[in-house]
């Protein structure tokens, strides 16, 4: 029975408690440098795509933001500094795609920072948001799998407000 009651306090150790005192591995996220925008009818403002890999080194971020385009249109997209290669498709309605990747595969990218820059034009008065689709958008680690390690549930989203709203 003591033994029993002691391996049972064990693995409460083992699974609660060092994990509480460790804490967990970092989770790689998408993220908005501004969760809310405020714009008039017509006019533009520009939104950093952020990758925050967490615990992991990456090799690339397939970013596709969505939107509402009978509120906005994307104008153009900026490079980011993170990745030296950057690309980016804006030929879309509704969505746009930036890319970002390393160009020697024994290299890697551990630090937080954005991927590229967006700007959008508001065509009319309103509410909307900027969100990733999580179903295309994907980080990857470097490593032999190239495994998604994106944790869509760490994605922000940022709320835009044209004129009044």
């Amino acid at each position: 029975m003591v033994k029993k009651i002691v391996k049972i306090f064990s693995l409460a150790v083992l699974f609660v408690v060092v994990p509480v005192i460790f804490g967990s591995a970092n989770a790689a996220s998408l993220k908005f440098d501004k969760t809310t925008v405020s714009t008039t009818n017509g006019g533009t403002f520009q939104i950093a795509v952020t990758v925050d890999p967490g615990s992991d080194a990456l090799s690339s971020v397939d970013a596709y933001v969505t939107y509402d385009a009978s509120y906005l249109k994307v104008n153009s997209v900026a490079s980011g500094t993170l990745f030296p290669t950057v690309s980016n498709d804006i030929s879309t309605s509704g969505k746009v795609y930036i890319a970002g990747m390393v160009n020697d595969p024994t290299t890697s990218i551990s630090t937080s920072g954005t991927v590229g820059t967006i700007t959008f034009q508001a065509l009319k008065d309103g509410s909307t948001s900027l969100t990733f689709d999580c179903s295309s958008s994907k980080i990857i680690k470097n490593d032999v799998n190239a495994s998604d390690v994106m944790t869509c549930s760490q994605n922000n989203s940022s709320a835009v407000t044209i004129g009044g709203g």
